[in-house]
């Protein structure tokens, strides 16, 4: 990963990062040039990049790193879900930045390409699906299990009952490869 240099990314007078131009630059436009740059802008509009694919690895990586460098993505999807700025916060939270005890170890967890690309939708507000709806709420309904003492493995399987989003990614994969199939 290339090494963060202050002097290659200046701030304007109210410590906002800018372009070379000095013209602070908005969450939006960051966000805009980040997935064209990562070339992830077809992939959360029609999923077309293989979620299992090195590619959608790598986009899911460098997605993740660039959100816990932001905060303005909290009030786009809570403006874009009707959703509370709060509960948005701690899903955010809880997805990207919290360390969890897993069975691999104390850590963040790994970067997921089809929650990051949900993640995307919700933010830009555009394509939104119903299991990007689901992913909210079952990360929610995860939150309150471990609060109650579950362990994480626990919590998400209990929360899968209700908001299953990992089965409905499943079936859009499946839709998706018989729609190519009859084309």
């Amino acid at each position: 990963m290339k090494e963060f240099k202050e002097s290659e990314h200046p701030r304007d007078k109210d410590g906002k990062f800018t372009d070379k131009g000095n013209n602070a630059r908005s969450f939006d436009e960051r966000h805009r040039v980040f997935i064209q740059e990562s070339g992830a802008i077809s992939g959360a509009e029609s999923g077309a990049l293989d979620s299992t694919s090195k590619e959608a690895r790598e986009h899911a990586k460098r997605y993740y790193a660039y959100l816990r460098t932001t905060n303005s993505d909290i009030a786009a999807i809570s403006k874009n879900t009707g959703i509370s700025k709060n509960d948005i916060t701690k899903i955010k939270n809880y997805l990207f930045i919290d360390k969890h005890n897993l069975s691999t170890g104390y850590k963040t967890f790994f970067p997921d390409y089809d929650i990051a690309v949900s993640w995307q939708r919700l933010v830009e507000g555009k394509h939104i699906k119903h299991m990007d709806y689901v992913l909210l709420n079952h990360e929610l309904e995860e939150m309150r299990y471990i609060q109650m003492g579950y362990t994480q493995q626990d919590a998400h399987n209990l929360a899968n009952k209700k908001y299953n989003y990992q089965e409905l990614v499943e079936k859009e994969r499946k839709n998706g490869s018989n729609k190519k199939r009859k084309n």
